[in-house]
């Protein structure tokens, strides 16, 4: 990893072309108003740079950032969605 591509928190490369899987439901923040239908337990949070699974490439200017977060189905898949295997230091 380069030196450049290091945030804040020490994590390298989180820039990429795909969005990453967390094991957190989409719910809404804590003290949030905004309001939606897929809140609750039956899809995962992906967060991340932005791909395919929400529209087109053309949008990345908008979206590509670490703390961009959609929904998608615990059982879905798409070749723009993938993991981060990540260990602590200690």
């Amino acid at each position: 990893a380069m030196k450049e591509d290091r945030s804040d928190y020490g994590v390298y490369d989180m820039g990429g072309n795909v969005m990453e899987w967390t094991a957190s439901w989409y719910k809404p923040y804590e003290r949030a108003t905004f309001k939606s239908k897929e809140f609750g337990e039956k899809h995962r949070v992906i967060k991340g740079a932005y791909g395919n699974v929400i529209g087109h490439y053309s949008m990345s200017m908008f979206f590509s950032r670490g703390s961009f977060r959609n929904f998608f189905k615990p059982e879905g898949k798409g070749r723009d969605v993938g993991f981060r295997c990540a260990k602590d230091d200690q």
